[in-house]
């Protein structure tokens, strides 16, 4: 689960600046972002507020695509809105917010491989 981001942010890395410049996969990488917020919600509800895995990777993403400052602020407000939204829907660990994760995290995945293929093309 955790691996696709990792995966990712490698990709990011190594990528070059000119294209990290480029624009067109904005909408994903905020839409990213927001299920990484999400997927921080539902972890800690059910593993405890310890459990920072998810904001650790939201972290190291604003590292790398994060610049500029707006940039920035428009990936830290989807993680938020995501965090939130996903507070509103549940408000309990069970079994139903376990396969949550997993979907959200199966989409995430999903949206990563298309973001880092667009610095392979």
């Amino acid at each position: 689960m955790k691996k696709w981001l990792a995966g990712l942010l490698l990709s990011f890395a190594f990528c070059s600046t000119a294209v990290a410049e480029d624009d067109r996969y904005l909408t994903e990488k905020r839409d990213l972002a927001g299920i990484l917020g999400e997927v921080h919600y539902l972890r800690t509800l059910c593993n405890g507020q310890k459990d920072q895995i998810w904001r650790n990777y939201m972290r190291d993403f604003l590292d790398i695509e994060g610049q500029p400052k707006s940039r920035r602020s428009l990936f830290v407000s989807a993680f938020n809105r995501g965090y939130k939204n996903q507070r509103r829907r549940t408000d309990s660990c069970s079994q139903s917010a376990v396969n949550t994760e997993r979907h959200l995290s199966s989409r995430g995945r999903a949206l990563s491989e298309k973001i880092a293929m667009s610095y392979l093309q």
